[in-house]
Formats: structure tokens, C-alpha cells, sequence
């Protein structure tokens, strides 16, 4: 499986990277909010971890990196495209995760 995780904190994308290579037969690619959806279009992944989603703030400002992430990504991706948000709120989405969380429930959400 090839699976995009894109986070502004390089340090956790290659945290999140060296899970999953190592304990799941994945390919990952580490990618920062502003290459994401060029990343996307270019290597075509079955799955995407957008780390820091958050609604709250307005725009592209610092606090929203994941919400305009995940809405670039979403208009060109396919239904089979697995998606998952996290972040440090409370928001009643079925692919959301929130932080903290057991590396148990990113496994489950990948299959």
C-alpha cells in the first residue's frame, strides 16, 4: 500500500513514516501542507494521514494547514482513496483520529 502522510512538522512525518514501513507493508510518502496536493496528483496513493486538521481560524493561516489540505485533496480523489484526518480537537467525523491515539487505530483505518 502507498500512503501519503503530510504534516507541517517533519519530525512527525518521519515519525508516522517509520511506523508504518516498518510494522505494515506500506510505502510512504512524507509530504509538507504546501506539496501535498501536488504529491497527491504525481504518485497516486491509496491513502492519505493529514496530521494538524483543525476548523477553527480562517483561510490558509497556520491553525487550518490540515482543513485547506484536506479539502484541496478531496476534490481530485477517488471514492477508493482511504483519508485520514487528525488532530488535537473533537470532531465527529469517521475518519478522524484524535490525538492521541493508539498507532492501533491508524492499522485498522489503513486495511
Amino acid at each position: 500500500m502507498k500512503v501519503m502522510v503530510v504534516s507541517g512538522s517533519q519530525p512527525l512525518r518521519a515519525s508516522l513514516a517509520r511506523v508504518l514501513e516498518t510494522l505494515t507493508d506500506t510505502q510512504v510518502i512524507p509530504v509538507n501542507h504546501d506539496d501535498a496536493l501536488i504529491k497527491f496528483l504525481d504518485e497516486d496513493p491509496e491513502a492519505v494521514i493529514i496530521c494538524e486538521y483543525d476548523e477553527g481560524g480562517s483561510g490558509r493561516d497556520e491553525y487550518n494547514r490540515g482543513r485547506a489540505t484536506f479539502n484541496d485533496i478531496t476534490g481530485p480523489a477517488d471514492e477508493n482513496v482511504k483519508i485520514i484526518r487528525m488532530g488535537f480537537s473533537d470532531y465527529p467525523y469517521d475518519d478522524y483520529v484524535k490525538a492521541p491515539f493508539d498507532l492501533t487505530e491508524i492499522f485498522k483505518r489503513l486495511q
